[in-house]
Order: structure tokens, then C-alpha cells, then sequence
């Protein structure tokens, strides 16, 4: 199986890159822009890019609460500079470290509301923003060992899949329960992830960028995920989201690779 993953995570690398490439990282965005340097950190440790995540990470700390764009982009920007930081803070000067840990607090703050679900279901339609709020949350409580988080997110989770009853959420929130099983390492919600992907591939099979790690995780799913990523793989067109995911998605496949594969 390690293989196998690193295969796939080599296309969906190549796909990124082609696009990252075609799009020369510029949007009508700011904050997405940063979000392309640090999705590129996930491809590669480039040092030129360190400065350009330190800098999301204190634009995304002084940003307004409104979503920047339609769910889920601010919340999409703020994990992949998270999962930047977590794969890179080893290598980085302790200068940009501490930028970076600085503004975390900052960054998180409107991630917080969703703490109200500690205790309660959220609306059916607000499930995919609570899910991605929620690993925001979650990665923090990784970096700096919080683990009053940890409770919240396994709370929040609990009570987010109750409102998830019907399998009625669209792909994007998909990605966001993908990520949190996989960090968390929550074999329960890896099996939601299953099932959710079986329902949707008959119902809503266009999953796009949004699709390949949740498709590509569960054998049951995995043939759709590699004609997906084939075909993500064989074709340049595409917006910047849909690099940032697939170099997202490398970063989820590589937690199945050995260190010494060549990814």
C-alpha cells in the first residue's frame, strides 16, 4: 500500500505543480495568493516561500471575520497554512517560526465559533463550515499541544456527523472530515468517510480537486479516486483552489509513505 500511495501522491504532485506553474501563484485574492506559497511548502521545502507564510499567517491574523470567498475558502487558507507550518517549522529560521506562532492565536479567533457545538447539533446546512473550522482548531491543538482543543474538536465532530445524518453534504465538507480522521487517527470517522464517498460517487459523482484524498483513502473508493486524479493529472485547467487541494491531498498521502520514498 505504501507503493501505491506514493504513486498517487507523486500525480496528484505533478498536477499541482502544473498548475501552480500555469497560474504564476496570482489571483484576484491576497490571502489566496499566500495560501499558494504555502500549499507549494507542502510539494517542497523551499526556503524562498518561508517569508511569504509568515506573512499569510499575519495577514490571515489581522483579516476580517468574513469568508474572503464562498465556503470553504477562508477556512481552506488558514489549514493549508497551518499544514505548512506543521511540515516545515523544523527547518525553519527561528525568526519566521516566531512570526508565525505570533499570530496563530490571532488567526484562530473566528475559527472559535464553533465551540457552541461542544454541546449541540449544528444546522444541517452549516455542517461543511463547522467540520472545516474545526480541523483549523484542531491543527493548532497540534502545534502547540493544546489540548483543551483536542476536546473540542472531538466534541464538535461528534455532534457535526449527527447533523450529517442523511450523507447530504457536498464534497468540500467531505475533504474537511477526510483531513480530521486522518489527523485525529479516528477510525470511526474514517469509516464516515467511506461511506459518505460510497453515497456520493452515485449520487454527485463531479467531485473534482475537492474529491481525491477521500477517494483515494478507502479501498472500496479507490478505483474512482485514481480515474479522478487521472484525469486531474492529464489536464492543466483548473483555478488556483484546485492546486492548493491537490497539494493538500499530497500532504494527506504522505502520512501513508515511508520517509525514505521519493514523493
Amino acid at each position: 500500500m505504501t507503493t501505491q500511495f506514493s504513486e498517487y501522491a507523486r500525480t496528484a504532485k505533478r498536477a499541482a505543480a502544473a498548475r501552480f506553474a500555469a497560474s504564476h501563484d496570482r489571483s484576484a485574492n491576497p490571502l489566496l495568493d499566500h495560501a499558494a506559497a504555502a500549499a507549494r511548502l507542502l510539494l517542497d521545502d523551499n526556503a524562498a516561500l518561508y517569508d511569504r507564510l509568515a506573512l499569510g499567517f499575519k495577514r490571515l491574523a489581522h483579516a476580517d471575520v468574513t469568508p474572503v470567498c464562498d465556503l470553504p475558502t477562508r477556512e481552506l487558507i488558514v489549514h493549508v497554512h497551518l499544514a505548512a507550518f506543521a511540515a516545515r517549522f523544523e527547518t525553519m529560521p527561528v525568526s519566521v517560526w516566531s512570526q508565525c506562532e505570533d499570530a496563530l492565536p490571532d488567526m484562530i479567533e473566528p475559527m472559535r465559533e464553533v465551540e457552541k457545538f461542544t454541546d449541540t447539533a449544528p444546522p444541517t446546512e452549516q455542517v461543511g463550515r463547522v467540520l472545516w473550522r474545526t480541523l483549523c482548531i484542531f491543527e493548532q491543538a497540534k502545534l502547540v499541544g493544546r489540548d483543551v482543543d483536542v476536546e473540542v474538536t472531538d466534541a464538535v465532530v461528534h455532534f457535526a456527523l449527527s447533523a450529517w445524518g442523511d450523507l447530504r453534504q457536498d464534497w468540500v465538507a467531505l475533504h474537511a472530515l477526510a483531513c480530521l480522521a486522518l489527523l485525529r487517527q479516528n477510525p470511526a470517522w474514517a469509516r464516515r468517510v467511506e461511506q459518505i464517498a460510497q453515497y456520493h460517487m452515485d449520487v454527485s459523482p463531479a467531485a473534482g480537486a475537492w474529491g481525491v484524498f477521500a477517494l483515494l483513502w478507502p479501498e472500496s473508493t479507490r478505483d474512482h479516486g485514481e480515474r479522478l486524479l487521472g484525469g486531474l493529472a492529464g489536464s492543466e485547467r483548473g483555478d488556483l483552489v484546485d492546486a492548493i487541494l491537490l497539494a493538500d491531498a499530497v500532504n494527506c498521502l504522505a502520512q501513508f509513505v515511508t520517509t525514505d520514498s521519493d514523493v
